[in-house]
């Protein structure tokens, strides 16, 4: 199945879902494919091994923002409380 028709296909099944918009993104991995959860995984991976590296991480081509609020969340989930003012996401 090539991707444009697998989009078609996924894009019919949540139009005739009875689950709610909220339920459905809260739900997200049993929604989405396997290539998406392991681009998120790869970029969980990334974000671990620099968090002790000063330094940005930066992504070129943002197109839809799903890299840029990947790693927008991983300091919030990573990095525990004590290190978060000493942390931002964004070079100033």
């Amino acid at each position: 199945m090539n991707t444009l028709h697998a989009e078609k296909v996924f894009n019919e099944l949540i139009k005739k879902s009875k689950t709610s918009s909220y339920n459905q993104i809260n739900n997200c991995p049993k929604l989405i494919r396997r290539q998406q959860i392991t681009k998120f995984l790869s970029r969980y991976e990334v974000f671990k091994k620099q968090v002790n590296i000063k330094g940005s991480i930066v992504e070129n081509g943002v197109d839809e923002g799903f890299g840029a609020m990947t790693f927008a969340h991983f300091p919030s989930i990573i990095i525990n409380s004590s290190d978060k003012k000493n942390y931002s996401t964004v070079n100033k």
